[in-house]
């Protein structure tokens, strides 16, 4: 292995990202055609953030094991880059590189496996069935690509062959945590589409008992987001939220729009409509305001963040409102200075204190729905373990969680000096038009026709949000009161709710 290579895989073991970059580009220097040079450095630069750099070297790594796995007959490293891709969400890339892949290595089920989650997630529902059904042909026992086939056959409507191969492979021995605890939220969405209500939350808790059990979510502290969104609401300090309200900002490091709410409140829909008009730009849950509230730790290190945030000099906002710019740039270009630039990433309720010390100019958009549909959706939701989602694992916990972040919006809403507008999620369905002249007279910006058709052309259009199927579809109102299917399972968790009906007027 080439010596700047072993020395930039060492400076990744050891946390070093610059030093990994400088030698992964020496390595590429050296020899151009070098599949694990292009590949560790496209990584870095990803890791980095940097994907719009990082991401041609992956692609031409690809390319690389692609002509190297004709030679061999082995096609591992290469499926292993389209894996890469895939977590960078290039899904076009990734597409591209397991169709040759196939092509060339017609028995490789791995190629056709990672080709349907490429298709999937660019919204090629058609194209990812028939990957999935011919992986599964070369390896008919396989719960993974059994289950996989199933979710793709009922995105297709191919409910019943769905339900019963699903309901075949729960009656299987011997299966992963994984499998089964998939095999059960699987089932209970295609009972809910069959209107089998009687039968969804018998899954739905099948899969929660199992929760604590899968390995990704083994060892994760699950008090970590509540602590701290207690904490942040116990410290809300008015004074400090209005200490640099009416301030003149430099023109060039403006406030961002901020786009959030709670997960399943209709962000991604809203951030689509938005992503149609054309004076915006939308990053789609980009975290760079979490990165942000990192920085001002960096600045002031082992303090609460209430603390923290009184510490702030002048300078020092300024620095951190382009440290927040430059990390925008980095991933979306500089022309999101020409635009309006709209942050969406759902839970950014989490950095309320950060953004409107840094940010008291900004305007907010808050997205609000019936809680009880907001619950369900959520416990009904396969959503990737994170410190966040694994609160809504269970039914009681998901439901204490939404009761926590909106307690803490409204806590906020009245203190905080960013101008904010909240947004029904049943008026943006029912009242479509209405609810968005709102929006945009809000922003500033006047209504432009081409919003209302925001779901067409967006086949092939990555979406960061577990919803990315639905927004590419017609507005429909079959979601507004779902809950009523299971008003039963409410007497549970009505304390935690009810609060937030009363006060919507749900």
């Amino acid at each position: 292995m080439n010596t700047c290579l072993q020395q930039g895989q060492a400076a990744v073991a050891a946390k070093n990202l610059p030093l990994a970059l400088a030698c992964f580009q020496r390595a590429l220097a050296e020899q151009p055609r070098d599949a694990l040079a292009n590949a560790s450095l496209g990584q870095a630069l990803c890791w980095d953030e940097r994907p719009a750099e990082g991401l041609p070297f992956l692609r031409e790594a690809g390319r690389l094991l692609l002509k190297s796995a004709q030679k061999s007959g082995n096609p591992a490293e290469a499926l292993q880059l389209c894996d890469q891709l895939i977590y960078w969400r290039d899904f076009a890339a990734a597409a591209d590189l397991c169709r040759k892949i196939a092509k060339n290595h017609p028995r490789e089920a791995r190629a056709f496996q990672l080709l349907a989650l490429a298709e999937l997630r660019q919204n090629h529902a058609t194209q990812a069935l028939h990957a999935a059904r011919q992986a599964q042909r070369l390896l008919p026992r396989s719960a993974l690509l059994n289950i996989l086939l199933a979710s793709l056959e009922a995105a297709n409507g191919l409910r019943q062959e769905a339900r019963q191969r699903l309901e075949a492979w729960e009656q299987e021995p011997g299966l992963s945590v994984e499998e089964y605890f998939r095999i059960h939220r699987e089932l209970a969405a295609l009972y809910d589409k069959q209107g089998a209500y009687d039968q969804v939350f018998p899954q739905l808790r099948a899969a929660a008992g199992l929760a604590p059990a899968l390995p990704a979510l083994k060892g994760m502290d699950k008090t970590l987001v509540p602590r701290r969104l207690t904490a942040q609401q116990n410290e809300i300090d008015p004074e400090l939220l209005n200490r640099w309200r009416g301030a003149e900002f430099p023109a060039n490091c403006p406030a961002p729009v901020f786009l959030m709410g709670f997960m399943r409140t209709g962000t991604t829909l809203t951030q689509q409509v938005l992503a149609a008009h054309g004076d915006i730009i939308v990053a789609d849950e980009p975290d760079i305001l979490a990165k942000t509230g990192d920085e001002l730790h960096r600045l002031h290190p082992g303090l609460p963040r209430a603390q923290q945030l009184q510490m702030l000099t002048w300078p020092q906002v300024l620095e951190l409102r382009e440290y927040y710019w430059r990390n925008a740039e980095t991933r979306f270009g500089a022309e999101i200075r020409a635009k309006r630039f709209i942050d969406k990433t759902t839970m950014n309720s989490m950095e309320l204190d950060v953004l409107n010390v840094i940010f008291p100019d900004a305007k907010i958009l808050f997205l609000v729905r019936d809680p009880r549909d907001v619950t369900l959706s959520c416990f009904m939701q396969i959503m990737a373990p994170t410190p966040m989602t694994v609160q809504i694992y269970n039914w009681n916990d998901a439901a204490q969680f939404y009761a926590l972040v909106m307690q803490g919006w409204l806590k906020f809403k009245p203190l905080m000096p960013a101008a904010s507008l909240e947004i029904r999620y049943e008026s943006a369905v029912l009242e479509f038009e209405n609810t968005f002249k709102q929006v945009f007279d809000f922003l500033g910006l006047t209504w432009q026709a081409q919003v209302a058709a925001f779901h067409e052309n967006r086949s092939g259009r990555a979406i960061n949000s577990p919803s990315f199927q639905q927004v590419t579809q017609p507005l429909y109102a079959s979601s507004l009161g779902r809950w009523r299917h299971y008003a039963a399972e409410f007497a549970s968790v009505a304390e935690y709710l009810q609060p937030f009906i009363d006060y919507y007027h749900y």
